[in-house]
């Protein structure tokens, strides 16, 4: 038979991070309901909550700024994590619908991917274009978290006022002097 069981530590910690993201996110709250009640029933049977974990993980399959996230835990709070997400999702849709218009006829997949043209795959490219974006704020995140000084670029999850993250140069170029 398989096992299911969740302990109470991993259990709680899972309704601790939807609960974060749901605060996040209050546009979904309809759906909180659902998740409560799976939750509930997971209270009750403990020898059952990792399905009840993957049932309430169908709830947010739509959602790109979804809070079940697969991989290592991220450094970045619920609230953080699921604006970040909002983000790269308006990035890839501008990626698509307004960025790759004008460049189809031109841009090519990276070198190692065989350097060919995306030839009328916005998805493809716009799916690249903010996958570079992600590594690199995601990096610069991880920079800020960990007060690491070697890193160039910080980032401490903000916004400005036009919706672009906050990035900052920790060693900016100074222009150079001529001889």
């Amino acid at each position: 038979m398989a096992d299911y069981f969740m302990d109470e530590e991993t259990w709680e910690s899972k309704k601790t991070l939807l609960n974060d993201w749901y605060e996040a996110n209050p546009e979904y709250a309809d759906r909180r309901a659902i998740s409560d009640g799976l939750f509930k029933i997971g209270d009750l049977q403990p020898d059952f909550r990792k399905r009840h974990w993957g049932s309430i993980g169908v709830i947010f399959a739509d959602i790109p700024n979804s809070p079940m996230g697969g991989g290592r835990k991220s450094l970045m709070p619920t609230g953080v994590k699921s604006d970040f997400d909002k983000y790269l999702d308006g990035l890839r849709t501008f990626y698509m619908t307004t960025v790759y218009p004008m460049v189809s006829g031109f841009a090519r997949q990276h070198g190692k991917s065989g350097g060919n043209l995306y030839a009328g795959d916005a998805s493809a490219y716009a799916d690249d274009e903010v996958k570079g974006t992600r590594l690199f704020l995601s990096s610069a995140y991880s920079a800020f978290a960990k007060n690491d000084d070697s890193k160039r670029y910080h980032w401490d999850g903000s916004y400005d006022d036009t919706g672009q993250p906050n990035v900052v140069d920790t060693m900016p170029f100074n222009g150079g002097e001529e001889e």
